[in-house]
């Protein structure tokens, strides 16, 4: 082979290698356009206002990051969740286990979540830029929701305000490198006052997950949203610090939990026609890290709660 073809053959397998990496053509918004609903599938009849009626009035979702699957699955669960493990078993609440593709770094996750993308190797790149990494040209949930005039507010990780600037009627975000700020809690206390929902207060002793809760009484008191989207980092930057298995992870586990029961009991009050969606974007490993491939950062639990999901509304499971 000649130095020539050498050349040509290296740079030509170089750009192969590099387009599964680098960030492929999306659907823009505008490419996808309000295109009116169809009224018939392969021939058979849809009634456009029956099959595309909303479910729910209002939606929360709530992402615990580096909430792994065994956090929520395990046995040890019904102890550090016992509201959670209670929701469930009263058949009001159900968990999946989700299979998620890494990298399983966060941004990749968030794009994954709200676009139904496979995530891109480059945007860990971009997950650590701090300059504009926007998503709002392109097709998502948070875009259909603007675009649809639904009312959308955000609190937690600064990355979705980067992705998706503009898009939220009301917004606040913390930012996810400051991995020693997270909120202790002290367990013997907690366990104490837990069956009072204003326990809340006394778990707030560092700043990135009270920055979120703190909004929370507020925003369950108006009725001028219709989605609410929350990213807590405390669980994530224990992780990075302690390990999954250090005794933080449980204290923490049980303010979730909190927050989980405070969200509920504040969207009965607006009746069954309502969903809470809790999830983790990404595992964590043994030693505390996460971006790879590992069961424990792949498997991430998915819990959808409502009264619609109940025996009592007719679902049976």
């Amino acid at each position: 082979m000649s130095p020539l073809h050498a050349l040509v053959t290296g740079l030509l397998g170089m750009l192969i290698f590099l387009y599964g990496f680098l960030p492929m053509k999306l659907l823009k918004r505008n490419e996808l356009g309000n295109q009116p609903l169809p009224d018939d599938i392969n021939g058979i009849g849809v009634n456009v206002s029956l099959l595309y009626k909303p479910a729910v009035n209002r939606l929360v979702l709530m992402v615990i990051d580096a909430l792994r699957d065994d956090f929520v699955t395990s046995a040890e669960s019904s102890t550090y969740m016992p509201y959670l493990s209670s929701v469930i078993s009263r058949k009001e609440g159900f968990v999946f286990t989700s299979v998620i593709e890494p990298p399983t770094v966060t941004l990749p996750r968030i794009k994954a979540i709200t676009m139904g993308l496979i995530p891109n190797y480059a945007d860990m790149l971009l997950n650590v830029l701090e300059k504009d990494a926007s998503s709002s040209n392109e097709e998502s949930i948070v875009g259909r929701a603007y675009t649809s005039q639904r009312k959308v507010i955000f609190y937690g990780d600064d990355t979705w305000l980067r992705l998706f600037p503009e898009s939220f009627l009301r917004a606040e975000g913390t930012t996810s490198f400051y991995v020693s700020d997270y909120t202790e809690v002290n367990y013997e206390m907690v366990m104490k006052i837990y069956c009072s929902i204003h326990a809340m207060k006394y778990i707030s002793n560092f700043k990135v997950d009270d920055n979120v809760t703190r909004h929370l009484d507020v925003e369950l008191g108006k009725d001028d949203w219709d989605v609410m989207i929350l990213h807590y980092l405390g669980l994530d930057h224990i992780g990075h610090l302690h390990g999954p298995f250090s005794h933080l992870i449980p204290q923490k586990l049980m303010e979730m939990d909190l927050i989980i029961q405070k969200l509920h009991q504040g969207l009965m009050k607006w009746g069954p026609s309502t969903l809470l969606v809790v999830c983790g974007d990404h595992g964590m490993k043994d030693t505390g890290g996460h971006g790879g491939a590992s069961l424990s950062e792949t498997r991430v639990p998915l819990v959808f709660i409502s009264s619609l999901l109940s025996p009592q509304h007719g679902c049976s499971w």
